[in-house]
């Protein structure tokens, strides 16, 4: 589901992130805002509700885990990226934060791949064989998959048509690592 999630989150900031109201926010858009106040309503679950010590430990247990961090990172950066796209003045701020965003909710995919009960045991027979190299890999295309899809959305905001979409995201942040990036888009 949260892969379901990060694509519908991808989709609304490359395709269809609408200006602000009354022209937006798109039907898609909404679902990804029901979407992360389900993730909102089941992180406060997690911090009160979960174990059997009071609420104030439970509070600070949740708080010292490294990735509820992540996750109140996210929320609160999708709550400053929602104020800021409903108003025209900021609503490119708004895109940026979000962009940003969806680059901490791809973090989130670290720890569930390796928690995963058939993921995970298979991260470890190949981290036993090739453990530098894959883990190198592993978050070198999670960092391309975050750092494309933010590209494509601030640099090319309103550019439909998916060859170009799957390009951009994919393809033109490998070849960034090589340095090669295309001069003749460059403003000079």
């Amino acid at each position: 589901m949260y892969f379901l999630f990060l694509c519908l989150f991808a989709y609304v900031l490359l395709v269809d992130f609408k200006p602000p109201p009354p022209h937006g926010p798109a039907t898609s858009e909404l679902v990804l805002y029901f979407w992360v106040f389900t993730l909102v309503c089941e992180e406060i679950r997690q911090s009160l509700f979960v174990g059997s010590t009071t609420v104030l430990q439970r509070m600070k247990n949740y708080i010292q885990d490294m990735w509820n961090k992540c996750d109140l990172t996210a929320i609160t950066l999708f709550s400053l990226a929602l104020c800021c796209r409903m108003f025209p003045w900021s609503f490119e701020v708004g895109r940026a934060v979000m962009a940003i965003d969806f680059m901490v909710f791809t973090l989130r995919l670290i720890h569930i791949f390796a928690i995963h009960k058939q993921l995970g045991p298979k991260i470890i027979i190949v981290g036993k064989m090739m453990k530098d190299v894959f883990f190198f890999l592993f978050f070198l295309f999670v960092w391309l998959l975050a750092y494309g899809v933010a590209n494509q959305a601030l640099l090319y905001s309103y550019d439909p048509r998916p060859d170009w979409i799957f390009r951009r995201v994919f393809y033109r942040p490998y070849l960034h690592i090589f340095g090669q990036i295309p001069t003749q888009e460059m403003d000079g």
